[in-house]
């Protein structure tokens, strides 16, 4: 209920035209539910263990990619040995944070201004690459843990 903020109309703004962008290039990524006015969107990797989670951090003026593992401690530390492997796979350096509740292994662009029309395809594009990056890898490790 109540009246949206400048900050949450910015983020609805900017999910509702990141998943019209991403359908443009690819319709059968699975998107979670209609894009909301928050911080995160979520993308479906085919695991109830895990998804993708993707962040537009105004107070870090960054936007990130993640892995967000929910209570799977065992995944995470199965995913951690293989640390090396996967970002070699994804060609850089991720932060791997483990927490009681939700693990997560993170990669983050930081930029001036996230809600800057000029930039927002440059933005979108980012996304969308780390997105299909993160499901292409993380997919065929999560299918190797069920094994």
């Amino acid at each position: 209920g109540g009246e949206l903020t400048e900050t949450k109309l910015q983020q609805l703004d900017f999910w509702t035209k990141f998943v019209a962008y991403a359908r443009s290039k690819n319709s059968s990524l699975p998107f979670g539910s209609a894009p909301r006015p928050q911080h995160w969107y979520n993308v479906s990797i085919g695991s109830s263990d895990a998804h993708v989670e993707l962040t537009v951090d105004t107070r870090k003026n960054a936007i990130r990619c993640e892995i967000y593992i929910s209570r799977n401690k065992d995944l995470f530390n199965f995913l951690r040995e293989r640390q090396e492997d996967i970002e070699k796979e994804l060609g850089e350096k991720a932060k791997w944070i483990e927490a009681a509740v939700a693990s997560r292994i993170v990669i983050e662009k930081e930029i001036p201004n996230i809600f800057s029309q000029s930039q927002a395809v440059e933005h979108y594009s980012w996304l969308y690459e780390k997105t299909l990056l993160f499901q292409r890898v993380f997919s065929r490790h999560f299918r190797e843990f069920k094994k």
